[in-house]
């Protein structure tokens, strides 16, 4: 190759080349490569999202609208357990603010407490020992 003083570069089969021209040939092609690697991910992405979204669909038709609320097959019964746990304590703090309020018989708040008290501690240990039963197999 010899180089013309006016910038061209003289190639041996080619004829006169631009080094500029060059340039501007190689920025448009790697410009080019760019759109399309940006368009390849792109569309990966699309279709990765598509497959999350319909196995997230799967599972929410499996688990129902009772699943959705206490969870899956694993932990239905520890979050029943919960649940229950929840709604005596609500229910039990409920009935004696009536009973306090309406100044009704005060021995009646020992007996609710002494009714939803066991079933507290029953629940809590079928949920604790449930979880170091399955640590030991």
């Amino acid at each position: 190759m010899a180089e013309n003083n006016n910038g061209y570069v003289i190639q041996d089969q080619n004829g006169y080349v631009n080094p500029a021209h060059e340039l501007k040939m190689s920025k448009q092609v790697q410009s080019h490569e760019q759109i399309i690697l940006t368009q390849t991910n792109q569309h990966d992405l699309e279709v990765l999202d598509k497959k999350h979204k319909h196995e997230l669909d799967c599972k929410d038709k499996d688990l129902g609208w009772l699943g959705f609320i206490f969870g899956g097959k694993e932990l239905t019964a520890l979050n029943i357990s919960g649940f229950l746990i929840f709604l005596l304590l609500i229910i039990g703090s409920w009935l004696t603010y009536v009973v306090y309020n309406n100044n009704n018989d005060i021995d009646n708040v020992v007996k609710i407490w002494s009714i939803i008290t066991p079933i507290v501690t029953l629940t809590l240990g079928y949920i604790f020992g449930n979880k170091t039963s399955k640590t030991k197999k």
